[in-house]
């Protein structure tokens, strides 16, 4: 009904993030499209509020919340909040046109480098505490005592993994395994660390190292696989 357009409208974007809990996670083309369509409708359904705002109108809906304290829920759409809220819904629509095509699914390269500039500006972000933790591993590892301590917990091999997952089928198992494993060499504190202290690079050169290692190892990977003598890889 017409007293509760708004209440509607915003609950649309909620409903349609559950619906796409229901959609194959590697359906890429499915989500966006899903995701689109519905920042289309609540965009679609804006615009045609326009005549009620339009002149100076106010349109207000109210919803009781909790009627024995006499406290109400409240919407209010008016010229100026009709405005962004067109404004929002349209980024929103070229946001699932971005997120479709902007990374193909078939280039590890551009992918790997993705996670990498993710936890580059993390690991910049948090650059001294990195440094703590990692010192204070050493420092225990080093120790040798019988102190109960916990291991580091790996968060860069599920990114890795995760990104390489779409283009799995360009290699072989083992070699996709030895990639996996080698790219955890350049990404992480740790690289940061040899970066930073070691080469002593500036952040841009770090960067540039950084993707050609990572377009050196997926080249690697991709090589066909050399048989010895015995028969063994």
């Amino acid at each position: 009904s017409e007293v509760m357009t708004l209440f509607l409208l915003l609950l649309l974007p909620f409903l349609g993030s559950l619906l796409t809990v229901f959609l194959p996670t590697r359906a890429r083309t499915v989500l966006a499209g899903t995701a689109g369509a519905v920042a289309a409708a609540t965009a679609a359904w804006v615009i045609a509020l326009f005549p009620q705002v339009r002149d100076g109108g106010v349109i207000r809906q109210t919803l009781a919340w909790v009627p024995s304290l006499g406290i109400d829920l409240v919407l209010r759409l008016d010229g100026f909040a009709w405005m962004f809220a067109v404004i929002v819904a349209v980024i929103g629509v070229l946001v699932c046109l971005y997120a479709r095509y902007y990374m193909s699914p078939d280039d590890p390269v551009a992918r790997l480098v993705c996670i990498d500039e993710a936890l580059h500006a993390m690991i910049l972000d948090n650059e001294a505490q990195l440094r703590m933790m990692l010192a204070q591993s050493l420092r225990r590892a080093g120790a040798n005592d019988d102190e109960d301590v916990p291991a580091r917990q790996n968060r860069r091999s599920p990114l890795i993994d995760a990104a390489l997952a779409p283009t799995r089928r360009q290699f072989r198992p083992s070699a996709l395994k030895l990639l996996s494993q080698a790219l955890a060499l350049v990404v992480g504190t740790e690289a940061m660390v040899v970066f930073k202290d070691v080469l002593q690079l500036e952040e841009a050169e770090a960067r540039k190292v950084k993707r050609w290692a990572i377009r050196a190892l997926v080249e690697a990977a991709h090589k066909p696989a050399h048989i010895k003598g015995d028969g063994r890889l």
